[in-house]
């Protein structure tokens, strides 16, 4: 009978060496397969949301407001997530960005609809107005957070305590890119009664936000020179506009009789070429 020959050392090694190397071939595939499958992902809730929005034009005759605005009941006389009836904690002054505009109006302050005379609970924090109320997106699966929790996972510095809009407790919709770290989804509503480019969409309505996230902010507002995408206006510009010059007269930014979304995407900073957006902010620009 014959002994079965053992491996040998060298055989050995050389099987772990091509386990190694396919095992690192597979992984940056595998991680890059699951960053498209997310990339994919909140393209389709962007998508969802366009959808969302476009029926709830239909039923009100335009888009919702994007503009900040004042929160809480000390403030409106209506209740909702920033008032101690509703989650127990004080009530504060707080200002819905155009982040929380958007997931107002796709869901409600209460995930049961929007109302448009934004009556939600009475005082006893009991719902009102459920039968009239009319959701625009499925909530099954959707990402949402507040600014106070996005804030104390990130410990974003110069947050100071009872910011008006870092403690605003009502719902925006997250990207869901970073898992527990997402961030909000920025919703901007076009004035089509602009007439140069940089009055199209108020930088100021999610101001609040980017100021601590992103890139923006750096320039003028109404800087038409800059060719930076942490200039706003570049950012949002349509370069097929304007003879494709950035600053010409007749110069548009995308969606300009719409709506803009944008997602800070997997760096996490609003105003870089990472954003995933509902439009091409980096297609024919300087990106570096």
């Amino acid at each position: 009978m014959q002994k079965r020959k053992a491996f040998t050392l060298v055989e050995l090694l050389t099987v772990m060496a091509i386990i190694a190397l396919l095992v690192g071939i597979a992984v940056p595939s595998l991680s890059a397969a699951r960053k498209k499958a997310k990339e994919t992902a909140c393209r389709a809730l962007i998508n969802s949301i366009e959808q969302g929005l476009l029926m709830f034009r239909d039923d009100f005759g335009t888009y919702p407001s994007s503009a900040s605005s004042p929160a809480g009941f000390a403030n409106t006389g209506k209740y909702d997530m920033n008032d101690s009836e509703m989650n127990g904690v004080a009530t504060v002054a707080s200002i819905n960005t155009g982040a929380h505009k958007l997931a107002e109006a796709m869901m409600g302050y209460d995930m049961l609809g929007y109302e448009e005379n934004h009556s939600y609970c009475d005082s006893a924090g009991n719902v009102l107005n459920a039968q009239t109320r009319k959701g625009y997106i499925a909530t099954d699966n959707l990402a949402i957070s507040t600014l106070p929790d996005i804030a104390a996972r990130k410990s974003l510095t110069g947050v100071v305590a009872g910011d008006t809009t870092w403690s605003n407790r009502n719902y925006v919709i997250t990207d869901n890119l970073k898992a527990e770290d997402s961030l909000p989804l920025l919703y901007f509503k076009a004035n089509k009664r602009a007439v140069l480019q940089f009055n199209f969409f108020n930088y100021a309505d999610n101001a609040n936000i980017t100021n601590y996230l992103s890139n923006f902010g750096s320039f003028a507002v109404n800087d038409l020179t800059n060719q930076t995408l942490n200039n706003f206006n570049y950012y949002t510009w349509d370069y097929r506009t304007g003879t494709g010059n950035f600053g010409n007269p007749a110069g548009r930014p995308y969606n300009k009789d719409t709506f803009i979304i944008i997602s800070a995407g997997f760096d996490q900073i609003y105003g870089t070429k990472d954003d995933i957006c509902n439009f091409d902010m980096a297609q024919g620009k300087v990106t570096n």
